[in-house]
């Protein structure tokens, strides 16, 4: 029996479900623990339900199960990144044993059987390495050429043009590896053709209608804007994006499994075109427009961050050009007059940045309105005596605020408290009351009970766990392991400043952000108190 190694790729079989592409992420004996491809979900597996990919594929038909497309063509995209094996020591062995067997016969047996014919007229899966690694690493230069010749976009799992997809189509399906083949650990400047030039045709819808269609009709926009209609970015957001990307790479593995993170702190209301505003003299600006490509075009976080942060390095590149004196930019993103100031730009940048903060802090301070709450239930229900109404009215208001998933895993003892509520009973024996007020005490106790089973439904809707509620604490427990683990570098304050989850897009760029603002405001405190 075959023992698996961690980042093998293989098909994991669980009971009831088909088997399954899967990257084994731990060996304990004979029992692997196993990441599933499209779902993102773990498991444990006996050494009997895991099995190769490459060399099992054809045994496990299609399924039509939601997730399982993109899970095969996952697994595949990361088998050509590591050269076209899924990690099997046997993988020739056991994909071509006619071959073997032949081998063994003596060269008789090849006389008859390969008479006329040349190696090159039957590729091996051993061939077809061979070929990956040679376009990587440019040992042979015809093969290189022909490699270059192709718009590699899919080396680093980035959205392709329309030339490139028909390209694509046309080319000899035998080198399809060729371009999915991509190494890891390379840093954005190095990353230069295979991310397409943004081009963005259409306009935010805010814009007027003159400005419209002057920007579609030119190649670069030379007229004045209104910079009422645009959103002024401040150089911070633009540091944020490239930091975040190379926090990405840090963690490819699991930004390249994960789609693209749809709620984000520059996800907001404000759909006006976004332009970094540059001076280029007394009160006089020009500007880029920044304008990323739409979600729906990457098939992963990583390759949008990668993609954005691409973005982002060419207009810092053409705005350190303009800052030297070339206004002769002929690209579609330059804005070569904006109407405005020093004042309404410093203003505008700030205030975008204010709005930031304002927001995060109104989300916390909801967050710390829940545990008060908390807190003064549990004031109520002492072992020396129980304000059982004051604790329901309590209940009746946490019962009725905004609790956050993320909320919950940085303090896990709000979910173990509302559990024993649930349990409540009192201390009678201790406290010695009447009948009356034994026969009023179980009254406001059975309320207490119903509501904090009230609040423990509630909560068990924030996460989608899909297993009986018996199972909700066994789980929620996994999960607070999970983002312990995820946090595990993060300062005290850093997780409490936490408002999703944190290897999010929106929590990594919040802790950036939060960063670049702090030193930002030290600096600028220095320079206040620095002597002439």
């Amino acid at each position: 029996m075959v023992g698996f190694k961690v980042d093998d790729k293989v098909f994991g079989k669980v009971k009831g479900y088909p088997a399954w592409p899967a990257r084994v992420t731990s060996v304990n004996g004979k029992r692997y623990g196993v990441v599933f491809y499209g779902t993102n979900e773990t498991g444990t597996l006996k050494q009997d339900n895991v099995f190769y990919y490459l060399t099992n594929k054809h045994k496990f038909p299609m399924q039509k199960r939601k997730f399982y497309a993109e899970a095969i063509k996952d697994i595949e995209l990361d088998i050509a990144k590591d050269g076209g094996t899924d990690g099997n020591p046997n993988a020739l062995d056991e994909e071509h044993p006619e071959e073997q067997r032949a081998q063994t016969k003596g060269n008789k047996r090849k006389r008859q059987s390969n008479a006329g014919k040349k190696s090159s007229d039957t590729p091996t899966a051993s061939s077809k390495r061979i070929k990956l690694q040679d376009a990587n690493h440019n040992h042979d230069e015809s093969q290189n050429e022909n490699t270059n010749s192709q718009n590699i976009d899919t080396e680093i799992n980035l959205p392709m043009t329309e030339e490139t997809k028909t390209e694509e189509t046309n080319n000899d399906p035998e080198h399809d590896n060729d371009k999915n083949f991509h190494p890891d650990g390379e840093k954005i400047d190095e990353i230069t053709e295979a991310i397409p030039k943004n081009e963005p045709k259409t306009i935010d819808k805010q814009e007027t209608d003159e400005t419209k269609e002057e920007i579609k009709e030119n190649p670069y926009y030379t007229g004045e804007i209104n910079v009422k209609d645009v959103n002024l970015l401040p150089d911070i957001y633009l540091t944020a994006i490239t930091t975040y990307a190379e926090r990405v790479q840090d963690n490819s593995h699991f930004y390249k499994i994960n789609k693209p993170d749809a709620i984000s702190l520059d996800n907001a209301d404000d759909s006006r075109l976004k332009v970094l505003p540059i001076k280029i003299g007394a009160d006089n600006y020009c500007g880029l427009i920044y304008h990323p490509q739409p979600l729906d075009i990457f098939r992963s976080e990583y390759d949008r961050a990668i993609a954005e942060a691409k973005l982002v390095q060419e207009l810092l590149e053409l705005k350190a050009e303009i800052e030297v004196g070339n206004l002769d930019i002929s690209d579609h993103r330059f804005i070569k007059t904006l109407n405005c100031d020093d004042d309404y730009v410093v203003s505008e940048t700030n205030s975008s940045l204010v709005a930031y903060k304002k927001s995060k802090l109104q989300w916390l301070q909801r967050e710390m309105e829940v545990f008060k709450l908390l807190i003064e239930i549990k004031k109520c229900l002492g072992l020396k005596e129980a304000k059982t109404q004051d604790a329901l009215t309590y209940m009746k208001q946490l019962l009725d605020s905004t609790i956050e998933a993320i909320s919950l895993k940085k303090r896990s003892f709000f979910v173990d408290t509302i559990v024993r509520l649930g349990k409540y009973v009192g201390n009678i024996r201790e406290w010695m009351l009447e009948d009356k007020e034994v026969e009023k005490f179980e009254e406001d106790a059975s309320k207490i009970r119903e509501t904090a089973d009230e609040i423990l439904k509630k909560v068990r809707g924030l996460f989608e766990y899909g297993e009986p509620a018996d199972k909700f604490l066994e789980n929620f427990d996994k999960d607070c392991e999970v983002f312990n683990e995820a946090t595990k570098g993060m300062s005290e304050a850093e997780v409490f400043s936490l408002c999703a989850e944190p290897l999010s897009r929106k929590a990594q760029l919040e802790l950036i952000f939060d960063e670049q603002a702090y030193a930002e405001d030290a600096n600028n405190a220095d320079a206040m108190y620095t002597p002439d």
